[in-house]
């Protein structure tokens, strides 16, 4: 990649996060790609679906702070009580879905939505265990340097 190319994506990636209001906000999981779809540019879409699947993490204070501010942290959300209803907890998980899920339908990939609820599911189920173990074995909540 070039550094004009990463440049560019950087931007793309930080800049939305210090948009306007919002001109569309989504009620549900699929208008919010459709949402997307509107907000953005036809060259940041395009930039967007050229990126790297292992890129994407890198949206996360880009775009993906955006969505949580814009769409998932306003009272009373409907796009945050749909992903709830649909089995995600966590603001930065809804945003990272519905990132994946723009970026496989920009790349005309499917994406399984329910593939992604349960990884989260695993996730947090994981986090939660390893907290009590830890709890019960009387390890104090923040690592001690040795």
């Amino acid at each position: 990649m070039t550094r004009n190319a990463m440049i560019s994506i950087v931007c793309f990636l930080v800049m939305p996060a210090y948009a306007d209001e919002p001109s569309c906000i989504p009620s549900t999981f699929e208008e919010s790609l459709s949402c997307l779809g509107e907000i953005l540019s036809d060259d940041a879409s395009a930039e967007f679906a050229e990126m790297p699947y292992v890129d994407l993490p890198l949206a996360h204070f880009g775009i993906g702070l955006w969505i949580r501010n814009s769409w998932i942290h306003r009272d009373d959300s409907p796009i945050a009580a749909d992903l709830r209803d649909r089995g995600f907890l966590h603001p930065d998980d809804m945003s990272g879905v519905i990132i994946e899920a723009f970026w496989a339908d920009a790349r005309g990939c499917k994406f399984n939505l329910e593939e992604h609820r349960d990884y989260y599911a695993s996730y947090w189920a994981d986090i939660e265990a390893e907290t009590d173990r830890a709890t019960q074995a009387g390890e104090p909540d923040i690592p001690i340097p040795q």
